[in-house]
């Protein structure tokens, strides 16, 4: 609810009676739309239905959007009045009381054919109808104005005594009663009320120049009084009328997607000539840098190759001065792992190739074992007995045994060029 600028001419409607305040800030009543058109100063109005006439009930519902919610209490709506969902207009205003039950609802609701007659009549009276709300609804705003959020605002209408229960800013629960003679019977009629509706006692607001002994505030304001100048978000309408709407808000969409599409084309269509006008420009410049790209690339490869050929030269020349393991280191090594029985009568060693180690020993355990020391160095591979032959040496039994070993890291000056495929073939 929120405060309108301008005021709106708010009348109480029932199927018996039409009320409304008057200038002097009296309670106008008269028996129907037809005979109050005469008498009111505009043909526009806010119906606020009468307190008899209508439903209210305080209910939780999913706190999500109110589409959402009109959609859930159209199915639930049967359940929670006294009268058939198909017989029900209704509306209702979501809180700001959340809790993990969901959102507190105030559901106001009529009787269908009360609606299409409040209508018939207004166009009867030449009257148009800008919205229909609940007359109880004006209770939250005058307890406000007399600084209080909880109340019971009582007053006299058509109808007998009105009696609106307020809590926390909102309408919780409105009884129509016969209208006592003393203050007494009114205090007696508001305490009926609070147990009808098991709420624990407020302050007693009496509104509409209405007296009350016992009141903890009065007030001369009526509820269509402070209806006049206030929006409220409840407005009861017809199935027609929810109808009309619904293609109204589907042909708003309709046009506000169309707006979107057609500046989502101009847009497309600015950017597609902005791109156009880049491409060719991208173009042009691609062109020339590409050529200045392919000369670059021509330069680097040559580069490249005198870069390469440099160090091929420089990995040659550090290959023959700085060998992995020098002829001298690997000789010392054979020559370390004789066992006893083994004489060593020879070397071959070359670059590139394998170490050639020739002698001769006393059985060929003893070359085995040999050969297993070699292997164990970790410094040669490939440690193969090429030949043991047994012989006599002065009538001694001997065996002259030649071992194949290549160093690690022995590698040739120059490698070998690849054959092509199918060279030599």
């Amino acid at each position: 609810m929120s405060k309108n600028a301008s005021l709106k001419t708010v009348v109480e409607w029932s199927p018996s009676h039409v009320s409304w305040i008057g200038q002097h800030h009296e309670l106008v009543t008269v028996a129907s739309l037809q005979e109050a058109a005469g008498q009111l100063a505009s043909r526009d109005l806010v119906i606020a239905v009468s307190r008899r006439s209508a439903f209210l009930r305080p209910y939780r519902v999913p706190n999500t959007g109110k589409a959402e919610v009109r959609r859930i209490l159209e199915m639930q709506i049967g359940q929670i009045f006294p009268i058939p969902a198909s017989e029900l207009a209704f509306d209702f205003h979501l809180t700001h009381d959340v809790s993990a039950e969901g959102r507190f609802a105030i559901i106001a609701a009529m009787r269908s054919a009360d609606l299409l007659s409040m209508h018939q009549q207004a166009k009867a009276a030449g009257l148009r109808i800008a919205q229909v709300t609940l007359a109880a609804l004006g209770s939250p705003l005058v307890a406000k104005s007399v600084g209080l959020d909880g109340a019971a605002v009582v007053y006299r209408t058509a109808e007998g005594l009105a009696v609106d229960l307020v809590a926390g800013g909102e309408l919780r629960y409105s009884r129509v009663a016969p209208i006592p003679a003393t203050s007494i019977g009114i205090d007696a009629e508001v305490s009926r009320t609070f147990a009808a509706a098991v709420m624990s006692c407020v302050p007693t607001v009496a509104a509409g120049g209405l007296m009350v002994a016992d009141a903890e505030a009065s007030t001369n304001t009526w509820a269509l009084e402070q209806l006049a100048g206030t929006h409220i978000d409840i407005d009861i309408q017809t199935a027609e009328q929810l109808s009309t709407r619904e293609k109204k808000g589907q042909a708003a969409r309709l046009r506000a997607s169309l707006a979107v599409l057609v500046v989502g084309l101009v847009a497309a269509g600015f950017q597609y000539m902005r791109w156009s006008k880049a491409e060719v420009a991208y173009n042009q410049q691609a062109g020339i840098w590409q050529q200045k790209g392919s000369q670059l690339k021509n330069t680097l490869d040559s580069d490249t190759t005198s870069v390469k050929s440099t160090g091929d030269v420089d990995k040659a020349l550090t290959t023959a001065f700085h060998p992995a393991q020098t002829f001298s280191d690997v000789i010392s090594v054979a020559a370390n792992d004789v066992t006893k029985g083994i004489w060593l009568t020879g070397f071959s060693l070359e670059r590139g190739k394998p170490l050639v180690i020739r002698g001769t020993a006393l059985g060929g355990q003893t070359v085995v074992d040999y050969q297993h020391a070699l292997v164990n160095e970790g410094r040669l591979r490939d440690v193969t007995l090429l030949f043991a032959t047994n012989t006599l040496i002065q009538n001694s039994p001997v065996v002259q045994f030649s071992i194949s070993a290549f160093p690690i890291g022995n590698l040739p000056l120059a490698e070998p060029a690849k054959k092509k495929a199918g060279a030599g073939q």
